[in-house]
């Protein structure tokens, strides 16, 4: 019966934002500083983050992830990454958003609840009051999470410094720290350090 009502909540959830986009006005994302991505070919006016989609990207972020001692986390990445190929959103800040919120997939609520950006994890009871994504499958959860992310955050937002108010009581130290991340993310998996 749980399992009904939460395919039956994911039919609606997903209805719902199909019906609140096709209502709206196209979409820009302003993600950080001089970056504007449109919502249809997510490119930068300055600097373009691009869907990593070479060939060697999986080498790329194989060699990023044992540098950092977490090739554990490659099929979480790797799964993010298809995901937000498909949702079109921008690989390496969501990338750099699972690490941080996660420890690479390590905290107890990624790993208890396949919750790897401590979605509802607030401050008085992170543990407790954190969605659990636990009884679906990985691709599944990651699908979830980065709906919710782009429904709630990067399409309600209009810039990096927004979302991280919305999303983290220290949004000042979140934010360098999903900017440290996603920038060696994009030199790493664009051909950079090897």
């Amino acid at each position: 019966m749980k399992k009904k009502i939460l395919v039956f909540a994911l039919v609606m959830f997903f209805l719902l934002s199909s019906i609140r986009m096709m209502s709206r006005p196209a979409i820009s994302i302003k993600i950080a500083i001089g970056q504007t991505f449109a919502a249809n070919d997510i490119e930068a006016s300055k600097t373009k983050i691009q869907k990593v989609q070479s060939e060697d990207t999986e080498e790329s972020l194989v060699a990023y992830l044992k540098r950092k001692g977490h090739e554990d986390f490659l099929n979480v990445a790797k799964t993010i990454q298809n995901s937000c190929q498909h949702y079109n959103m921008p690989f390496e800040i969501i990338l750099a958003i699972a690490i941080l919120e996660s420890g690479y997939g390590t905290s107890t609520i990624a790993r208890e609840k396949q919750n790897f950006f401590a979605l509802g994890a607030y401050d008085w009871d992170p543990l407790e009051l954190a969605s659990d994504f636990s009884n679906l499958s990985l691709g599944e959860a990651i699908d979830y999470q980065i709906l919710i992310l782009k429904n709630d955050y990067f399409s309600r937002h209009d810039t990096l410094e927004e979302i991280a108010q919305k999303y983290c009581k220290n949004s000042k130290h979140w934010l360098e720290q999903v900017r440290f991340i996603s920038q060696e993310i994009k030199i790493q998996c664009k051909g950079g350090i090897k």
